[in-house]
């Protein structure tokens, strides 16, 4: 065999992977994610943790709370996007309390209880962003899979809250002049609502099934530094959605 002949399917296997190469860096998977807008549509589960108002609930599922989301992205390159996105949230807690106590003694003076037995909390959260996102499988434009990406981002926001804490009390008057008993139930209505920074932190996968479609799951944690208490200090969320590409020559599959 001759030393041309030995050569021939090492230099086939290169051509071939310049040709794939080259369908790569050119394909419609990568030109959806290079100079084109998309809009993200999503919703899931968040958390809150941190509050100071604690659930002392019975039931606990009003723990989790639902999240929707909504975003604009602009993809300069198909490892790197901007954002900026708008969410929906709340903080539901609940306190069931026992400080009522039986009122005793003979005494000649009254004898008087009472407390507060019971609180509903919440908070929601109407929260905007301005993101920077890197995807981790392309970084750079090395490796990673044309329709498979993973989406890191970090940003800073601002949640715009509103909400109410609701008190219902019960006090308990005894006279011992006369041993007659007095029992008042009352109830309190208190608004809040702040304006507070955040900092959120996502993590992102993105399977394309057409250039102008991917399917997203993921999650994040936004960050809230505040002293007020009545925030919590962070939020995480689950998330799943849908991709929308909308301009760019990633529209369109070459034949």
């Amino acid at each position: 065999m001759s030393f041309h002949a030995k050569k021939l399917p090492l230099l086939t296997a290169l051509l071939l992977l310049s040709a794939a190469s080259s369908l790569y860096a050119q394909g419609p998977w990568r030109d959806a994610r290079t100079g084109t807008a998309s809009l993200r549509l999503e919703g899931g589960a968040s958390w809150s943790f941190g509050a100071s108002v604690s659930n002392m609930a019975e039931r606990q599922p009003n723990l989790t709370q639902p999240f929707t989301g909504v975003g604009i992205l602009y993809n300069i390159l198909p490892w790197i996007r901007l954002g900026a996105d708008y969410s929906y949230t709340q903080m539901v807690r609940e306190q069931l309390l026992s400080s009522l106590q039986t009122p005793s003694g003979s005494g000649l003076s009254p004898v008087s209880t009472g407390g507060t037995i019971y609180r509903d909390f919440k908070t929601r959260f109407h929260g905007a962003s301005f993101t920077g996102e890197f995807n981790l499988l392309d970084l750079g434009g090395h490796g990673g899979s044309s329709r498979l990406a993973l989406w890191a981002g970090t940003g800073i926001g601002c949640l715009f809250t509103q909400g109410y804490s609701w008190d219902v009390s019960i006090s308990n008057e005894v006279s011992s002049s006369d041993w007659t008993q007095t029992v008042h139930f009352g109830a309190h209505n208190e608004p809040h609502r702040y304006t507070i920074l955040c900092v959120p932190a996502t993590l992102s996968l993105e399977y394309s099934i057409l250039p102008q479609l991917a399917l997203t799951l993921g999650g994040g944690c936004r960050f809230l530094p505040d002293e007020s208490g009545l925030a919590p200090k962070s939020q995480a969320f689950a998330t799943a959605g849908l991709l929308f590409n909308l301009t760019g020559k990633g529209i369109h599959i070459e034949q």
